[in-house]
C-alpha cells in the first residue's frame, strides 16, 4: 500500500475516530433547539462544573440525593476517564499500524473492535448514569428508555450502512 493511500486512510479514521453523532430519528427538532442555543462545545471538565453547581444550588435535592448525586458524578468521571485513556491509546497504535510499512489488516481491524467496544462501553456508561440518577431523583421511565435504546440500534444500522 503506498504512502498516499495510507495518509488518506489514517486521516479518514483519525475524523471518524474523534467524531460524536447526536440526535435520534425521532423527536430530534426539540433537541436540535436545544443544541442550538448552546453557546460553546463544552469540555467534559466545563460539564463536570456545571454539573456540581447545578447539583448543589439545586433547593429541591435533600442533603442524601446531593451526596449521592456528587457520588454517581466522581464515579462516572473515574470511569470515563479510563475509558479515553483506553481510546487514546488504541488510536496511537492504529496510527502507527497503518502508517507502518508492514501494515496487517487483521491488526487493524482488531483495534476497530477495541475502540468500537470502548465506544459501546462509554455510551453504556452514559445511559447507566442517567437511569442512576433518576432512581437517586425517584423517577424513572421504562418505556422511554426502551424507545431511545432502539432509536439508537437503528441509527447504527443505517450508520453502517453508510460506511
Amino acid at each position: 500500500m503506498n504512502s498516499k493511500v495510507q495518509l488518506a486512510m489514517f486521516l479518514s479514521l483519525a475524523l471518524f475516530s474523534s467524531s460524536i453523532v447526536v440526535g435520534c430519528a425521532t423527536g430530534n427538532k426539540e433537541l436540535n433547539t436545544k443544541l442550538s442555543q448552546e453557546t460553546e462545545v463544552k469540555k467534559r471538565s466545563d460539564l463536570g462544573q456545571e454539573a456540581t453547581g447545578l447539583i448543589a444550588s439545586n433547593p429541591k435535592l435533600t442533603n442524601s440525593q446531593k451526596t449521592q448525586l456528587f457520588a454517581l458524578r466522581d464515579s462516572v468521571k473515574a470511569q470515563m476517564d479510563q475509558i479515553q485513556s483506553d481510546s487514546l491509546k488504541l488510536r496511537a497504535v492504529l496510527i502507527r499500524e497503518v502508517l507502518s510499512p508492514n501494515y496487517s489488516s487483521k491488526e487493524a481491524r482488531l483495534i476497530e473492535r477495541r475502540m468500537a467496544k470502548l465506544d459501546s462501553k462509554r455510551t453504556s456508561v452514559i445511559l447507566n448514569t442517567i437511569d442512576e440518577a433518576n432512581r437517586i431523583l425517584g423517577r424513572m421511565d421504562e418505556l422511554d428508555r426502551e424507545e431511545f435504546l432502539f432509536d439508537l440500534m437503528e441509527n447504527r444500522d443505517q450508520m453502517r450502512g453508510e460506511l
